[in-house]
Parts: C-alpha cells; sequence; structure tokens
C-alpha cells in the first residue's frame, strides 16, 4: 500500500506574513506522519479542511482525540481506506 501516489496541495499558502511558501508534495504513504491532522488528512484525500473535520466526525472514522485535536493514525487511515473503497 505504501506505493500509493499522493498528492499533497502544491498550491501556494499565503502565510500571515504575506510571504508565500510551497508545501511539500507527498508521493507515497511513508513519506506522511504517523499522525495525520486535519491540514495533512485533506491534502492526503484531496479535499478541503472542513472535507476533513467532516470525516473526523464520521461514525466509524478512526479519530484519536489528543489535547482537543482530531489525528488519524497513517495506519488507521489506510486500513480504513482499504474498508471502504467503493
Amino acid at each position: 500500500m505504501s506505493s500509493l501516489k499522493l498528492r499533497k496541495s502544491c498550491e501556494s499558502v499565503k502565510e500571515k506574513s504575506g510571504t508565500e511558501k510551497n508545501d511539500k508534495l507527498y508521493t507515497d504513504f511513508a513519506e506522511l506522519p504517523i499522525m495525520l491532522n486535519a491540514n495533512n488528512l485533506a491534502a492526503v484525500m484531496q479535499i478541503s479542511r472542513a472535507g476533513a473535520y467532516n470525516l473526523f466526525r464520521l461514525d466509524g472514522f478512526p479519530t484519536n482525540k489528543v489535547n482537543g485535536r482530531a489525528l488519524v493514525m497513517k495506519s488507521d487511515l489506510i486500513q480504513w481506506l482499504q474498508q471502504n473503497k467503493r
């Protein structure tokens, strides 16, 4: 499964300071952090941040709460994707 190609948003993001930065492109599951936050999940799934938070609230989605932050373990996400493919 680690050979699945992933794309992280490559659009320029303006920071509060007004400068622009280019985000890293993920090309493999192995490059992802062990725990994904809403920004990581949105980039991997190619959905909005709001869509990522909707997934975190979805029954059956492997959400972990750590200090009030919604996170998902990379291995749990892979397993959830395999079980929920259509």
